[in-house]
């Protein structure tokens, strides 16, 4: 990246890494809120504009997302398919329309199915719960965690004289969460009640806080 400054020429060397780093959490919140939209056991196909899909590793991300499919539109996909759809959201004389959302138009042919091990209830149980890079094992137990002052999560010692916060529990319908009385959980952006069934790649997080925990399936097989 260059540009002028005065009389002088700035030159900015950037790597796909350093982009990648900087927009991971962008890219996070957008792939919870896509996967929010999800039924369980249901595929999903996510329309990525020409614009998002230029921004390096955005693809990708979505693409991660359980039992979906990223579908990457052409450049003018937005105006084609408002003259494609124009009888659906052209308003009648005197009245104007607001169209929130349209139909599925492509042929279901054109996408080929998801496999069964693509969509989330066909995963592995979560094994661990990553907190800012460390990998916390969830054991048979399950987990406790406490809300610090500064809205994270830290995980709870059993010499600990206070309650825990959320617990991760598990049970033979999988693994739970249960916050205590007062405490406000999401699961992947939405509100979570007590007995929230939790899947590996599900995220957690506080209302009112930024800090979000991912669960993980750590394999034991070893290379």
């Amino acid at each position: 990246m260059e540009f002028d400054l005065g009389h002088a020429t700035r030159r900015i060397d950037l790597t796909r890494d350093d982009l990648l780093a900087e927009a991971a959490e962008i890219y996070d919140r957008l792939a919870n809120r896509v996967a929010a939209a999800r039924r369980p056991g249901r595929g999903l196909a996510v329309h990525v504009g020409a614009v998002l899909a230029g921004l390096p590793g955005a693809t990708q991300r979505l693409a991660q997302i359980a039992g979906a499919r990223a579908v990457t539109l052409p450049v003018g996909a937005g105006a084609l398919g408002a003259l494609a759809c124009a009888d659906d959201i052209r308003s009648r004389p005197g009245r104007t329309s607001l169209v929130r959302s349209l139909g599925w138009r492509t042929p279901a042919a054109s996408l080929p199915p998801l496999r069964p091990e693509e969509l989330e209830e066909s995963g592995m149980e979560p094994t661990h719960l990553l907190i800012r890079a460390t990998a916390y094992p969830i054991g048979a137990a399950g987990l406790e965690l406490r809300i610090a002052q500064t809205g994270g999560f830290e995980t709870r010692a059993d010499s600990a004289a206070d309650p825990a916060d959320i617990v991760l529990r598990r049970s033979d319908a999988g693994l739970r969460v249960e916050p205590r009385a007062g405490v406000s959980v999401l699961v992947n952006a939405k509100p979570a009640p007590s007995g929230t069934r939790l899947r590996s790649g599900d995220r957690i997080a506080v209302l009112g806080s930024t800090e979000e925990a991912q669960l993980i399936a750590v394999s034991s097989d070893e290379a």
